[in-house]
């Protein structure tokens, strides 16, 4: 009988002992997944700004010059065109960001000025 309990004592012991560990695992596996989301984010991101920095400089080169043409054109007459800015047009929304932060519910275009017309509320 006592070799049955030391048996079974060693038994719990182990098992407790491999829940624990793969629990461990487990968490170190999915923080390596967020992390890893968390990068390819980061990155996607930057790679966002970048292009509509690049589609807004060229936007901005060819506005100058079609501007200062048209106005030349007209004689001077015709007030400076508006500048259009892509920053304000793209829908750049990350729902967690809005969970952290606050905002989580989509806030209506009239209280949102910076809300273009290409801005949608995150999908839920």
């Amino acid at each position: 009988m006592l070799v049955v309990m030391v048996a079974v004592a060693l038994l719990t012991a182990i098992s407790v002992d491999l829940a624990y560990r793969s629990r461990v695992e487990l968490q170190i596996a999915a923080n390596g997944r967020d992390e890893l989301r968390a990068e390819a984010a980061a990155a996607g991101a930057v790679e966002l700004a970048r292009l509509v920095l690049h589609f807004q400089s060229q936007l901005d080169a060819g506005t100058a010059m079609g501007g200062a043409a048209i106005t030349q054109l007209a004689g001077g007459a015709l007030p400076s065109l508006p500048h259009l800015q892509l920053w304000k047009l793209i829908a750049v929304d990350d729902g967690l960001a809005a969970n952290l932060f606050g905002g989580g519910e989509a806030a209506p275009a009239a209280a949102n000025p910076r809300a273009g017309p290409a801005s949608h509320a995150p999908a839920p």
